[in-house]
């Protein structure tokens, strides 16, 4: 007999105690729980990553855009034609896009903990419910201004609508890791505390 493996547990027999019958009934159950709760656990780690890892993809695509697109005139028109409303509207968008950064950094590092198994409070989740909104509504923008294959700017435009898509992607399945995670932990607990 291998040394270094773990005891199981003997099925019940007839004449033991009812709680070893139910823990030994429960066992397999736990087991399978304990499988989908790691299985859950590693893909909420690597989706919180990808949160991250898409907040990069944010900055580098904000930076092709502004160096790839003629923006000089625009800019000198801009500067002068800043009237209260420009300036709001402005201000609100860099005010969204800082929110969008650090709720990215927010919503990635509290996957993550939470797939290593620290308890999270439901804020995060809430949180990656915003930013999957937010990235549905840019990629609907993204689609909806795709000029046709002869042009050429047809070919960034598509690639940020891939790339925002699979954002997307990513956060539900943050967001359905999470919950399964959530579940499968309560669902344990009672298991074993039977």
């Amino acid at each position: 007999m291998n040394e270094s493996a773990p005891l199981a547990r003997q099925p019940a027999q007839p004449g033991q105690p009812p709680e070893l019958q139910q823990t030994a009934q429960h066992e397999p159950v736990l087991q399978d729980l304990r499988r989908r709760l790691r299985k859950n656990q590693i893909t909420l780690m690597i989706t919180g990553n990808g949160a991250i890892a898409f907040l990069i993809w944010n900055y580098v695509k904000g930076n092709l855009t502004m160096t790839f697109q003629d923006h000089q005139q625009e800019l000198a028109e801009l500067d002068q034609k800043l009237d209260a409303a420009s300036l709001r509207l402005l201000l609100t968008f860099l005010g969204l896009f800082v929110v969008v950064i650090f709720g990215r950094i927010y919503v990635g590092l509290s996957a993550r903990a939470e797939a290593k198994g620290k308890v999270k409070g439901p804020f995060y989740l809430l949180v990656a419910v915003m930013l999957a909104a937010s990235s549905f509504f840019i990629l609907s923008m993204e689609l909806r201004v795709l000029p046709p294959m002869e042009d050429d700017s047809f070919g960034n435009i598509l690639m940020a609508a891939i790339l925002e898509f699979t954002s997307l992607t990513d956060i539900l399945l943050l967001l359905s890791a999470a919950v399964r995670v959530r579940w499968l932990r309560r669902r344990i607990r009672q298991l074993e505390t039977r």
